[in-house]
């Protein structure tokens, strides 16, 4: 690995250590908390695929406004510009750039990640897999040739909140999400060809998201028994324009759909999308403006077509209906 020199200022045990007595290399370990003072530039190798691990609890690392660049990563490889590991590990106020991975969570978790700015990353923007990490205040921009999503989290007990997130291709979400009982919220997201959020842990609350120009808006439930948002709350979002459903709701019950704004919607509004969906409530949503001559505002697929089928729908607008007493 090329190394590339970068003064920082450290502070340990109530002590200010002098500039030139620590020297921020590509590959190193920080286990103090830290202030960059100049970019950090390193080639990504088969040897050496991280440029920063920050391992908690004591190590913080402060960018100071200042980024970090990998040279040589693509998608092929596991080039990662941040690992977080131990537990209570912080990384804030700095840029990644051109990494096959920007940020990855690992270890005992209780991470924090905020006020950055990810961009060109070739695989997931940020990965999760601890528990009780927060994700906030984020600008993740997806690159033309990424196969990842913005934030994949694997973990239970995260809140990803406040982030703007955009871009990707075909397959790669906004959010992704498998673990249980993660908050959501407070999100922007745009531009990215698969789904803006996509739900598949149970007990998770998604609210006041903005989600414009993807596939499916929010999907609920990744159509298969082991990928189920089951007692999930989705809340408050406003979703619009997206090139498919607003909220698509799979192999998934017991859920609470409720004061969503949904609209201009190419492929529909709010469905349930098979038979084993049940005791799902959609309450108080406006759903209009999504329909063409297949889609409806409004759509359950589980309902014999009298509204005597398995979810309950109370006090929506909108315009359209399938079957047509659905309220």
């Amino acid at each position: 690995m090329k190394i590339h020199h970068v003064y920082a200022t450290t502070i340990f045990l109530g002590f200010f250590i002098p500039l030139f007595a620590k020297a921020v290399e590509c590959g190193d370990t920080i286990t103090a908390p830290t202030t960059l003072t100049e970019e950090l530039i390193c080639e990504i190798t088969d040897a050496d695929q991280v440029v920063l691990t920050v391992e908690g609890p004591s190590g913080s690392l402060d960018m100071n406004g200042y980024r970090i660049t990998c040279v040589g990563a693509d998608s092929s490889q596991s080039g990662t510009g941040i690992l977080l590991s131990g537990t209570s590990a912080q990384i804030y106020n700095g840029m990644i750039f051109a990494c096959t991975k920007g940020i990855v969570a690992k270890g005992n978790g209780s991470h924090s990640i905020y006020s950055m700015m990810i961009e060109d990353s070739y695989d997931d923007i940020i990965y999760i897999e601890t528990n009780h990490t927060v994700v906030k205040d984020n600008t993740l921009i997806g690159s033309v040739p990424s196969t990842g999503d913005g934030i994949d989290i694997q973990g239970d007990f995260n809140t990803v909140t406040q982030n703007f997130i955009a871009g990707g291709l075909p397959d790669s979400d906004g959010i992704k999400l498998n673990g249980v009982f993660n908050n959501i919220s407070h999100n922007d997201i745009s531009g990215y060809l698969g789904e803006g959020i996509e739900v598949n842990g149970q007990f998770t609350n998604v609210f006041s998201n903005t989600i414009s120009t993807v596939s499916n808006g929010i999907t609920v439930g990744g159509g298969n028994e082991d990928d189920n948002a089951d007692f999930s709350i989705i809340s408050q979002n406003h979703i619009t324009s997206n090139f498919n459903w607003g909220i698509p709701v799979r192999q998934t019950s017991n859920t609470v759909i409720t004061q969503n704004t949904v609209e201009k919607n190419s492929g529909g509004g709010i469905g349930i999308l098979d038979d084993n969906s049940e005791l799902n409530k959609i309450i108080d949503n406006i759903s209009q403006d999504n329909s063409d001559l297949n889609s409806f505002d409004l759509e359950d697929e589980s309902d014999p077509g009298d509204c005597t089928g398995p979810n309950t729908w109370r006090l929506n607008t909108f315009d359209t209906a399938n079957p047509s007493c659905l309220k």
